[in-house]
């Protein structure tokens, strides 16, 4: 009983240590980001607070998502690399059983083009931002 007690602690603990790593990574490459797109964490947090609305999407702000995403792996040179993406959304814990509709959303998603490549970026963000919501 005490070996099954100490299996489900070492889960939970192993769980909650990727989660905090996967949220220090993420927080690692915005910071990166933030300069380089020069958007503020402000813009960029009422960007998401807001619903990512297209209102709120600003050169400033579309270019850091393109930042992020080529620096995380999904988006090299305004290509999606079908593979990264995929690896990606895996790793978030609630769509990790969901390969059916992530599938999908790379086959939808890949593909979406904008007027430069931070808006490239932007399209492809509210796409599978939209299939994520659906899951």
């Amino acid at each position: 009983m005490i070996f099954l007690y100490i299996c489900v602690v070492s889960v939970i603990v192993g769980v909650a240590q990727t989660q905090c790593d996967m949220k220090k990574h993420m927080h690692t490459l915005t910071q990166a980001c933030v300069s380089d797109s020069r958007a503020t964490d402000e813009e960029i947090t009422n960007y998401f607070k807001n619903g990512m609305k297209d209102e709120d999407a600003r050169d400033n702000v579309e270019c850091h998502m393109k930042c992020v995403m080529e620096k995380q792996g999904p988006l090299k040179n305004g290509a999606v690399k079908k593979k990264s993406v995929k690896k990606t959304l895996q790793s978030i814990p609630p769509l990790k059983d969901h390969q059916e509709e992530i599938n999908k959303s790379i086959a939808d998603c890949k593909s979406k083009k904008g007027a430069s490549e931070c808006d490239t970026a932007y399209q492809i963000t509210k796409c599978v931002a939209t299939h994520k919501s659906a899951m």
